[in-house]
């Protein structure tokens, strides 16, 4: 697995650029954690779950490590699903689940179809909200990894064959 130094090398002569701490090489550092984030993002090489809690009326959910019990940081929510209850979660746009709220058709819903989506990178947004006082949800999803900033880091959440 290649190093940060090395990745900072051979972007710094493909591109003809200063890697010294004076020159380029925090744009080049810049690059090469982006270029680490996107490859997790398409191919979803590896991926993790966790369980969090969700409470009755409560619509939106911090996925954020330094406000909430969530102790991981996602970069990309794959699926949820309630391991407890046969209640089905369909992924679905913020947009439509502002619609699903502001909708009195849906107010009253009894279907047992429940939705979510994922606003920015850590708001998690679930309709309609639970009736329960607690439901426990498994989140399928891809870790965001540590940036790398010193020499000898390298892209661990890749495995090698990617």
């Amino acid at each position: 697995m290649a190093t940060l130094a090395q990745f900072r090398s051979r972007v710094a002569n493909k591109l003809g650029l200063d890697n010294s701490t004076a020159g380029d090489q925090t744009s080049i550092d810049d690059w090469v954690n982006e270029g680490y984030v996107d490859i997790l993002k398409k191919t979803r090489c590896i991926t993790s779950s966790a369980t969090i809690a969700l409470s009755a009326g409560q619509i939106e959910y911090s996925l954020d490590p330094s406000v909430a019990t969530f102790t991981v940081s996602a970069l990309q929510v794959q699926a949820i699903y309630a391991p407890s209850s046969s209640v089905a979660y369909k992924r679905t746009t913020p947009e439509n689940i502002y619609r699903l709220r502001t909708d009195p058709a849906f107010a009253t819903s009894t279907s047992a179809q429940r939705y979510y989506a994922v606003l920015g990178e850590n708001i998690l947004l679930t309709w309609p909200p639970i009736g329960a006082a607690t439901e426990s949800v498994t989140l399928r999803y891809v870790a965001k990894p540590a940036v790398m900033s010193a020499s000898a880091d390298t892209a661990s959440a890749i495995p090698s064959e990617w």
